[in-house]
């Protein structure tokens, strides 16, 4: 979309473009120079120098009489990376939604808050935008996030049907009659609009997905000089694509789009990303060229401006070279109409004065030069000193000594009384304190990037007791306590602007369809018209703290043992299969939920087919076939639903005594089992000659008889 009013001021515009990324490209180099670096090193390619009169890291170019230098590399820093990357992303962050205020509007839009943030996180696919942000954060220590609507033809297209007003004939698309009824009298008799063939009226639309990117901050230009982020009024994200890709979308540009010159004049970000997408640990290459056939790209520059006096409705524009792709105000959101800059900044480690943070990984690259120096000094000094050498006379040889393993030597004997014959002389052992030192060096590195055993998951002992465990974890993860409130900050910001884009662009039904915790499939949808009442969006603290499986099991096993979790529950069973990884044991307990669902349907339309006849109204109870736990537990439940309350008093009489009489049932099993446990205890002669008419009656038959009487008592038809 193209704001004509806004193109007048296209020069304007490009100048604007043009200053915001010059100004945010001043002084980075040096920035830069550290991101590429640790990207580098995070793949093992170490062994390299930074050329500042070209602004590009090099490997360090060993000739072909010193290449039998050792360059060994043990990726330490690699490691502390992947380490510190899955502290982000092992747990997604918990989102909770409130209303705003006690309106109904915003309680009603609060309550759709969980499905919202499932089908937000699933459309936008934050799982993996999460990933990619992460590696960015950790190898940087700065990440964006972009949030917006994409529309495409490749999702393809969709039908809104239009209402029409039966008291004025007024046709009206759901935009116009949204909470206000007909946008004409303000009637609320709305039908569905139909035409004189009997056709749906309504309007035909390109679909269109929600999107957040994880951007590096190699894309982004802005004012450097501003320390908080959230202060920030413009901004520009420099995106290169394939020429092709741009044409294909932006077909009315085919003939317009220029390639973007790879030399780095003003753009050294880009040729830097270009160049990161080909490194490897053996070099990659070192200019933005890649390997192979070069594919042609152009600089896509997103522009975006709060407003300001020469745009007082803000600023919104792609641009592909000079030319518009498209151009708009910035759009309002929310029940405010507020502007905001669709954008969301992540920083690791904050520093004072600046924008940009730093990484934990800063302080590990100049550790891990020392020890790939160190660790080459160990094989250099192995090749020369370890090996055996001869000593001997010039040409006393009749063959040199090559070092085979085995091989005979034979020496020419001068015949002259001092002739001695050659020595071999052993190798020598490299000092121990080399090897400590590179232990030392190791332990610095852990110490720098914050990671310990239980942070990577390793369990120091299988004795250690969990609160040992417990104090292990937080004291591991409060290192990166302020990694984390960022990330978690962060992610609340993305959603809040995630739900505001919805509420502007969703013109068709999102769905959901989940297992409810009763084990029945469930499809929820919601509209554009369900969100419109305010909500605040929060990240539960400490919600992305990963549990070390170690700690996790040892809690289970400890909370088991002092009677905290009770393991016959299904819920809990399934709960601990799934913590402990071995969910697939569970499906015997599946069945029996499913079967427990089956119970509660087949008496629901019982009762809603004779609401008017009791005998007709159908429990099911079959003892040894039914898993009266589960069951008793799945009855109780559906007993505190909204649907239980509108069945007859009588209705829920019956079911309260069938939740009873497997209650009851499962008792008696616990207490047979109970008496199973026990020793045998002698047989005293009251029991032999009977202790009344038809003998005694243990206590598993009593309940026995009892479940059966309540239920027979009421109408059901046991099995």
């Amino acid at each position: 979309m193209i704001d004509k009013n806004l193109l007048k001021k296209k020069d304007k515009i490009l100048q604007l473009c043009k200053t915001i990324k010059s100004n945010g490209s001043a002084g980075r180099a040096s920035f830069e120079r550290d991101w590429v670096r640790n990207i580098r090193y995070g793949v093992g390619d170490q062994w390299i120098w930074y050329n500042g009169a070209s602004l590009r890291w090099e490997r360090i170019d060993f000739t072909k009489k010193d290449d039998w230098q050792p360059r060994p590399i043990t990726n330490k820093f690699g490691s502390a990376g992947g380490t510190i990357t899955s502290v982000l992303t092992q747990r997604e962050p918990k989102i909770l939604v409130f209303p705003a205020t006690d309106s109904d509007s915003d309680i009603a839009t609060a309550k759709i808050g969980e499905d919202l943030v499932e089908v937000l996180s699933i459309e936008a696919d934050l799982k993996t935008t999460r990933k990619m942000g992460g590696a960015w954060l950790v190898y940087t220590g700065n990440a964006f996030f972009h949030q917006y609507y994409e529309v495409n033809t490749d999702y393809g297209t969709f039908t809104v049907g239009f209402e029409k007003c039966q008291d004025c004939g007024t046709i009206a698309s759901p935009q116009e009659t949204v909470g206000g009824g007909c946008p004409q009298c303000k009637s609320n008799s709305l039908v569905k609009a139909i035409d004189a063939q009997g056709q749906e009226i309504g309007e035909s639309f390109t679909r269109g997905k929600i999107k957040s990117d994880a951007v590096s901050p190699l894309e982004m230009y802005l004012n450097q000089k501003i320390e908080n982020f959230k202060d920030i009024r413009e901004m520009v994200r420099a995106k290169r694509y394939p020429i092709k890709d741009l044409e294909a979308y932006y077909p009315e540009l085919k003939d317009k789009i220029k390639e973007t010159p790879s030399d780095g004049l003003g753009d050294m970000g880009a040729v830097y990303l270009e160049s990161l997408a080909y490194v490897t640990q053996g070099g990659g290459f070192q200019s933005g060229i890649g390997a192979g056939e070069k594919v042609p790209t152009a600089t896509c520059d997103y522009l975006y401006s709060l407003p300001v006096d020469d745009f007082p409705k803000g600023l919104c524009a792609t641009i592909v070279g000079d030319e518009f792709a498209e151009l708009t105000d910035l759009p309002e959101y929310g029940p405010e109409k507020k502007r905001f800059l669709p954008f969301v900044f992540c920083g690791m480690k904050k520093v004072a004065g600046r924008l940009w943070h730093m990484t934990y990984l800063d302080d590990v690259a100049p550790k891990q030069i020392q020890r790939n120096k160190l660790e080459a000094f160990v094989d250099l000094g192995i090749f020369r000193m370890a090996a055996p050498h001869w000593l001997s006379r010039q040409n006393s040889f009749v063959v040199k000594p090559t070092g085979e393993p085995g091989q005979h030597l034979e020496f020419i004997d001068t015949g002259l009384p001092n002739q001695k014959p050659p020595q071999k002389i052993e190798g020598t052992n490299m000092p121990e304190s080399v090897f400590k030192r590179i232990e030392m060096i190791d332990r610095e590195i852990e110490e720098l990037a914050k990671t310990v055993d239980v942070l990577k998951g390793i369990q120091p002992s299988a004795q250690t007791p969990f609160a040992s465990l417990s104090l292990l974890t937080e004291q591991a993860y409060g290192g990166h306590k302020e990694m984390r409130d960022n990330w978690e900050d962060a992610n609340t910001e993305v959603f809040k602007q995630l739900i505001e884009i919805a509420r502007a662009n969703f013109t068709e039904p999102r769905k959901r369809t989940l297992r409810n915790e009763n084990g029945d499939w469930e499809t929820r949808q919601f509209t554009k018209a369900d969100l419109q009442g305010g909500v605040t969006v929060q990240t539960e603290s400490g919600s992305t703290i990963p549990h070390s499986q170690a700690a996790e099991r040892q809690g289970i096993k400890e909370s088991i043992g002092l009677g905290l979790i009770d393991p016959s529950s299904p819920k809990v069973h399934r709960k601990i299969l799934e913590r402990m990884g071995q969910s697939e044991f569970g499906s015997g307990i599946d069945e029996d939920v499913e079967d427990a669902s089956r119970e509660w349907n087949i008496f629901v339309e019982s009762v809603k087919a004779n609401p008017e006849n009791q005998e007709a109204w159908v429990t099911r109870l079959r003892d040894g076939i039914d898993n009266h736990s589960i069951h008793y537990l799945d009855a109780s439940s559906r007993a505190k639903t909204e649907e239980f309350f509108e069945f007859p008093p009588l209705a829920q009489s019956m079911w309260i005594e069938h939740a009873a009489a497997h209650k009851n049932f499962m008792e008696a099993e616990k207490m047979r089992q109970a008496q199973l446990s026990q020793p045998p205890q002698p047989i005293s002669r009251l029991a032999v000659a009977g202790g009344g008419k038809g003998g005694p009656k243990t206590a598993l038959a009593e309940a026995q008889s009892l479940g059966r009487e309540r239920i027979a008592g009421n109408g059901a038809q046991p099995a």
